[in-house]
């Protein structure tokens, strides 16, 4: 198969840039989520208090596409006609978009070679409106975020030593949206580990660890294991983020993603170990 440019954007595999179907401009796409928190209203008072926690709503994405009658690499099959291969790309691109009740993964290769990733759906109709006898059809196609970042490809993971006031994490530098789903592995000796981030948001858990025991917090499905044979507990883990994640990491897109440690006991063997994708506000 032909891909037009080197830049392209896929569905569930299926690239949108070849000689049969292609996404005409960044129109729509190069799009950022809205933010969903507002301020408070106080009576007998001017303006509004402001709210500093500014959570994101879903974000919603803009596909300006067209469609011809040939297949990807521009050819008409023999035995076919351009009117016949037209509607069978209207059915493969109908099928795409609104065959699957899952949901649709999208995959923009930059031009760097680098890949972001995000899912959504599509929930309105599509208008294939013909605009030539050959015939070309030009259409939208929106695209639905519920989550409303994009993310690596790969998942990054960095370990440190993590016996200073402040540490950095170069690998997570890049990133322009927050990461709520990291999983943090501490490894003492480790006194009550406590992580500080840069929004001044943390996440604490209290308890003892010699040199080969530790803690693993995974943000993303809420659970916590313990390393080295170490018992762990919900109850003993606290934290001060904004959403109802463990971690809501903000986003590091100039500098090293910093993190300042606190906790007694800890030598040049205690090591704090982040895993996770970095997350984008815009694909």
């Amino acid at each position: 198969m032909a891909n037009t440019t080197p830049e392209t954007l896929s569905v569930n595999g299926v690239v949108l840039n070849t000689y049969a179907k292609n996404i005409e401009s960044l129109t729509g796409r190069l799009r950022t989520p809205a933010r969903r928190t507002s301020n408070v209203s106080v009576p007998g008072r001017h303006g509004a208090v402001r709210n500093p926690n500014r959570l994101f709503a879903e974000n919603i994405l803009t596909l300006p596409m067209w469609v011809i009658g040939c297949d990807d690499d521009g050819n008409i099959p023999g035995g076919s006609t351009q009117r016949k291969e037209f509607f069978k790309r209207i059915d493969e691109l109908t099928a795409l978009f609104l065959g699957s009740t899952g949901v649709l993964d999208i995959r923009h290769t930059l031009p760097d070679g680098s890949v972001r990733q995000c899912f959504a759906d599509v929930l309105d109709a599509i208008d294939f409106t013909s605009e030539t006898s050959n015939p070309l059809g030009k259409f939208g196609v929106s695209l639905t975020l519920a989550d409303p970042f994009w993310q690596d490809l790969t998942s990054t993971s960095q370990e440190v030593v993590a016996n200073g006031g402040t540490v950095s994490f170069t690998s997570f530098q890049g990133g322009t949206a927050p990461m709520e789903d990291l999983t943090a592995t501490v490894m003492g000796p480790w006194n009550n580990p406590k992580l500080t981030f840069a929004d001044g948001s943390w996440v604490l858990y209290s308890d003892t660890f010699t040199s080969t025991q530790g803690v693993i917090i995974n943000s993303a499905n809420w659970s916590v294991t313990g390393v080295g044979g170490k018992v762990v507990a919900l109850n003993k883990l606290t934290y001060s983020s904004p959403t109802n994640r463990w971690m809501s990491i903000p986003a590091a897109p100039a500098t090293p993603l910093s993190v300042t440690l606190a906790g007694s006991s800890r030598t040049t063997a205690t090591k704090l170990t982040l895993a996770g994708r970095r997350k984008y506000l815009v694909g």
